[in-house]
């Protein structure tokens, strides 16, 4: 469950999961979270504070020279078969104009990126963030909108190995 304030991400979903069967991707590869955008800082910091009831703070770090929260969410999200258990909500990176919108679907591979895009080669993955040290992605875009992104591990994970490393407060 989350904040009311942001609406159901089922819409979103609804396209990330047509987008998938298009390309002739999994369906059932788990979705580990959802991304909320905001246009400001200050909505960030009122939807960070909204969230509070309905999931923990499990990260709150600096990425792309801005604050990036994830909530495990105390009730996972609920969409067909998925249970989503994490929500990531960015403050808008300084300079850029975003619209207020769920953006984004993630998904947990469980293998090396590299097997993933053998296996589909067909797909136009974007790789320019595969070469990242933690949590490498690759991105198929939906629309002008929404995209999908897959990792190899859900974003939990990462979190809870990044703070086990002191990579993260």
């Amino acid at each position: 469950m989350i904040a009311p304030m942001l609406g159901s991400p089922d819409a979103m979903l609804q396209r990330v999961y047509a987008a998938l069967a298009r390309h002739g991707l999994p369906l059932d590869l788990p979705c580990d979270h959802v991304c909320y955008r905001v246009a400001t800082p200050a909505r960030y910091d009122e939807i960070k504070q909204a969230m509070q009831p309905y999931g923990t703070l499990a990260s709150e770090a600096v990425i792309a020279g801005r604050p990036i929260a994830s909530f495990a969410l105390h009730t996972p999200l609920v969409y067909g078969a998925q249970r989503i258990p994490c929500l990531e909500l960015p403050s808008p990176k300084p300079g850029r104009d975003y619209e207020e919108a769920w953006e984004h679907a993630e998904f947990a591979t469980g293998a090396p990126l590299e097997h993933f895009i053998a296996r589909y080669p067909h797909v136009p993955f974007n790789l320019r963030a595969m070469g990242k040290a933690h949590n490498p992605e690759i991105s198929l875009e939906v629309d002008a909108h929404t995209a999908i992104k897959f990792h190899p591990e859900p974003l939990l994970t990462v979190i809870e190995k990044e703070i086990r490393l002191g990579l993260t407060p």
